[in-house]
Formats: structure tokens, C-alpha cells, sequence
């Protein structure tokens, strides 16, 4: 039986991602790039991502999606070789330029296509990124073991010829149709946000705290952090495909069961678990971090299950679905590339466990301010 095509997509851009986003900040350390240097190279792809992610999605929604995923596979092996062959920042910083369209390519349209085809039910797309996150772990997993025999460089170059394999699932993707967009009498109340619902600018303010969480630990301080504590680079890889793991069998579980589950107990479990493993991280010794690194893991497995369902709130009714996802989401990005050029500068004058507990209290803000859609 074949794999369907979005899934195929989904599962191998999660898998050669995963092996880049950890291969990537270890190797710019290893090149003698400053933390806070990396945090402006890291800065750029948001901001890439969500500018072109908007054009993208209005011409998904008027071309059709079929091409945005040949894009995103042929922009695989050209990112992993521009990292490799990279030695000063310009170059750093052109290889996450492609990094933010080769992402942007994919995600403009997977969440709207997906949508589509179960009639706006948030659990096949909660699915979906439980399952980018098993494929996540698989691909950190994957580098854990082929840099305890092969460096960083030759690592990179082995993932980047693997990652041709996204052209299996990009050419089976040309058949999808696109969604008409010319007949619309005032094009720029799709395109403006103060046009949209009182729940879908809520949602987009929450959204923004979660996007400081997010870019303070898991772009590039964690694994950096993980290095720091002493762990080698396998043992970085296998600490965070544990991470990817847990995260994505939580999510799994949860969706699995979510006709029996109290969101608002569900709720108050990311709070509590997610908070403290922010919180507890930085603190642990050497022999305690993979117990630490779980206890992130299930509250970020939570938080997956619980935002696709504030996506869903806030995209309710929508008629052009990858475009107002790509609005909901523009906030975000720009708040999160912001963050991300702090962290860099936050390590360096603190150290990590200031960053860890400030990424903490914001996770605990945006658990807080998105239990008005759950109560």
C-alpha cells in the first residue's frame, strides 16, 4: 500500500529537517562562529519563512500546491551543499535564506491541504506533526549514529544526497488543484487582519509568546546547551531523538484519545509539565539530562496537540485557508526571528540558565492567555 503523498512529504521534510537543524549550529560552532553571531544567521529564516510562505500560499490557493513541493525538493540537497561549503557569514546567512523558502514551500500549503481533506478536523494535522515528530527523532537518531563515525562535514553531505529521496513523494503531489482566488471582490480583506474574527487576532497575540519560548531554546541554544553540559555530538543527536520521540508519541496518544480527553485538564498538564521542564533543564547534571530532556519532551507533545486546535478556532470558516493561515502565523515569525537574534546575545552576557528560565515564564504566559478557548 502506498504512503499518501502529503504524509510521504510530511515525514521526510521532518526527517532530513531534523538532521540539518542539529548538524547545522554544531557546525557553525565548530567553525568558530560566536553564539550570538549564530543567533543573527538563525534570525534570517523567519523572517524569509513567513514573507515568502504568504506568496506561496495565494499561489497554492490560485495555481495549485503541486509545485511548491517540487520546490521544497529540490531546495534540500542545495541548502545541506551551501552549508557545507560555507565558511563566512554571508554564506551562512544564504544558506538559511534557503533554508526559509525551502520551508516556507512546504508548510504554505500541507496544513490547508490537510484541513481540506478531513473538512477542518485539527487531528489529522495534529497527526500529522505527531508524526514529524517521530520522523523527527528518527532523523536526529540517524545523525546521533553517522557522527560517531563520520564528521560534521561528511554528515551533512551524506543527508544532503539522502534528501533526494523528497522527490518520490514531491512528483506525486502535481496532481493537487488549485483553489480560485481572482473571483474575490475585495481581495484585501483577506490579506489585512483587522478584516479577520475577534477569536483569530486573540489567537495570533498568543501565538507571539509562544514564538519567544520557541526561538529562545529550540532553534539552536539547546543543542549548544546539550554540547556544553558535555555531551558529544552522538550524544546530542540521541538526546534530542528522544526529545522528538516522546514528543511525538505524546501527541500520538493524545490525539488517539481525544474524544476522551478533558482539554482543560489537558491544559493545565502542559502548564505545569511544560513549564518546569523549562524550568528544571539547565539545572540538571550531566547524568540527569535525559530524564529532563523527557519531561520537555511531554509537555511539548502536549502543546502540539493543543495549538493545532487554536489554529483550527482561529481558521474557522475560512475561505481561503492557506492564505489565512499564512496571516495567522505572520506574528509569529517576525516575533520569533526577533527572539532568535536575542538568544545568542542573552547566552553570552547570562549564560543559559537565565534564557532557560526566561523561556519558561513566557511558556507559562501563553499556556495562561489560550485557556479562553478551552474554558
Amino acid at each position: 500500500m502506498k504512503l499518501n503523498p502529503l504524509f510521504e512529504s510530511t515525514i521526510l521534510d521532518a526527517f532530513f529537517s531534523a538532521a540539518f537543524s542539529l548538524i547545522i549550529p554544531l557546525l557553525l560552532s565548530a567553525r568558530g562562529v560566536d553564539i550570538s553571531v549564530i543567533g543573527i544567521i538563525f534570525a534570517i529564516t523567519p523572517i524569509v519563512f513567513q514573507t515568502m510562505r504568504l506568496g506561496l500560499s495565494i499561489f497554492a490557493d490560485s495555481k495549485g500546491a503541486g509545485k511548491l513541493f517540487l520546490l521544497n525538493a529540490i531546495l534540500f540537497p542545495i541548502n545541506g551543499l551551501v552549508f557545507l561549503f560555507s565558511y563566512s557569514v554571508p554564506f551562512f546567512l544564504l544558506g538559511k535564506f534557503i533554508e526559509g523558502l525551502r520551508s516556507a514551500s512546504l508548510v504554505a500549503v500541507g496544513r490547508s491541504i490537510a484541513f481540506n481533506a478531513i473538512r477542518r478536523d485539527s487531528s489529522v494535522t495534529t497527526a500529522l506533526y505527531a508524526l514529524s515528530s517521530v520522523s523527527t527523532a528518527m532523523g536526529m537518531l540517524a545523525v546521533g549514529v553517522a557522527l560517531a563515525f563520520l564528521s560534521l562535514s561528511d554528515g551533512l553531505l551524506l543527508f544532503s544526497i539522502l534528501s533526494l529521496a523528497m522527490f518520490h513523494s514531491a512528483l506525486r503531489m502535481k496532481g493537487v488543484p488549485a483553489r480560485e482566488v481572482r473571483k474575490l471582490e475585495k481581495p484585501s480583506a483577506f490579506l489585512d487582519w483587522r478584516f479577520k474574527p475577534p477569536v483569530f487576532r486573540k489567537v495570533m497575540l498568543a501565538m507571539t509568546l509562544l514564538a519567544v519560548n520557541d526561538a529562545l531554546i529550540f532553534a539552536y541554544v539547546l543543542p549548544l546547551f546539550l554540547n556544553f553540559k558535555g555531551l558529544d555530538f552522538r550524544g546530542v543527536g540521541l538526546h534530542l531523538g528522544a526529545f522528538a520521540l516522546v514528543s511525538g508519541v505524546v501527541s500520538l496518544f493524545l490525539v488517539a484519545n481525544r474524544k476522551h480527553t478533558d482539554m482543560r485538564k489537558l491544559l493545565s498538564c502542559q502548564l505545569v509539565v511544560g513549564t518546569l521542564g523549562f524550568a528544571v533543564l539547565p539545572f540538571a547534571g550531566l547524568s540527569l539530562l535525559l530524564p529532563a530532556i523527557i519531561l520537555l519532551a511531554v509537555g511539548d507533545g502536549i502543546t502540539r496537540v493543543l495549538f493545532e486546535g487554536i489554529v483550527l478556532k482561529a481558521v474557522a470558516g475560512s475561505k481561503l485557508l492557506s492564505i489565512d493561515i499564512g496571516i495567522l502565523h505572520m506574528p509569529f515569525h517576525f516575533v520569533r526571528a526577533a527572539a532568535l537574534l536575542a538568544a545568542g546575545f542573552l547566552v553570552n552576557w547570562f549564560g543559559f540558565q537565565p534564557v532557560f528560565l526566561l523561556a519558561a515564564a513566557f511558556f507559562a504566559a501563553y499556556s495562561l492567555s489560550i485557556r479562553r478557548f478551552y474554558y
